[in-house]
């Protein structure tokens, strides 16, 4: 696969992925440098593969508080009412809707697929890099989105959808 230039992409990751925030979720959102945040075993994820001319994914992540707050704001409802599959029906329309609005800045021709919402897991590369990150806070938790490619090596990740 040849390589693309990613830089736009990249440089308006930030951008849209706060406009996505702030007309889907309304919560006040601020930005901090991703070096800062760091991902943990509380950490759920949101993410949506993409294919075609150019293979990667585009990952939303945060901590599993923070979706319950998403789901509570999404469906308006109490934290305390919400169910598993509400939080994760929210996190992974938030992915989806953050991905639809990144994919077009990636300048080849690229298919979303439907998204995968789960544990964040932490360790070796699963066949991805990280090629442009961007990182906020809400209510005083880190919230979290890459734009990973597929590294060429990989030819086929393993999958996994739902929680895990």
């Amino acid at each position: 696969m040849t390589r693309i230039n990613l830089q736009p992409a990249v440089e308006r990751l930030s951008v849209v992925s706060r406009e996505v925030w702030e007309m889907l979720v309304g919560l006040d959102l601020a930005p901090c440098s991703p070096d800062g945040v760091a991902p943990n075993e509380s950490w759920m994820f949101g993410r949506v593969r993409v294919s075609g001319d150019w293979a990667g994914r585009i990952t939303v992540g945060c901590s599993e508080h923070l979706a319950r707050v998403i789901a509570a704001t999404l469906f308006c409802m109490e934290v305390s009412e919400l169910s598993p599959e509400e939080t994760i029906d929210a996190l992974g329309e938030l992915s989806n809707i953050t991905s639809g609005n990144i994919l077009p800045l990636v300048p080849v021709s690229a298919r979303a697929a439907l998204p995968e919402v789960g544990a964040w897991q932490e360790g070796g590369s699963d066949g991805y890099r990280v090629v442009g990150k961007a990182a906020f806070f809400c209510k005083g938790e880190p919230f979290l989105v890459s734009l990973e490619e597929l590294e060429e090596s990989e030819t086929s990740p393993s999958l996994h959808s739902g929680r895990f």
